[in-house]
């Protein structure tokens, strides 16, 4: 089960019930996985030469693609959400380095 903060009060609801608050254009559901995933994120980047800025837009890129997925009905849940988040990030991630390398 995932937490989900109320008035500093934390309930629990699961991976299958925020899914559903994305499909129903319920804004929590987003709000709290980045809240939630947000320190993942930002330790992944910064432990591979990145910085604050790039954490802050592969994890805006990284929300945004998970949306996607799950309003286009085009995803399959093997894992949970924070396993596939991280994966997302880890991939927007191995792109940003290259283009670093590039520059």
């Amino acid at each position: 089960p995932i937490q989900n903060l109320h008035k500093n009060k934390i309930m629990m609801i699961t991976d299958n019930e925020i899914i559903e608050k994305i499909k129903s254009d319920d804004q929590s559901g987003m709000t709290y996985l980045y809240k939630k995933n947000k320190k993942m994120v930002m330790s992944l980047v910064t432990r591979n030469s990145c910085t604050k800025d790039d954490g802050e837009d592969i994890l805006q890129d990284t929300m945004i693609i998970f949306w996607q997925k799950i309003r286009e009905h085009n995803l399959i849940m093997y894992s949970k959400i924070s396993t596939y988040l991280y994966a997302i990030a880890l991939n927007l991630l191995r792109k940003e380095l290259i283009q670093m390398r590039e520059r």
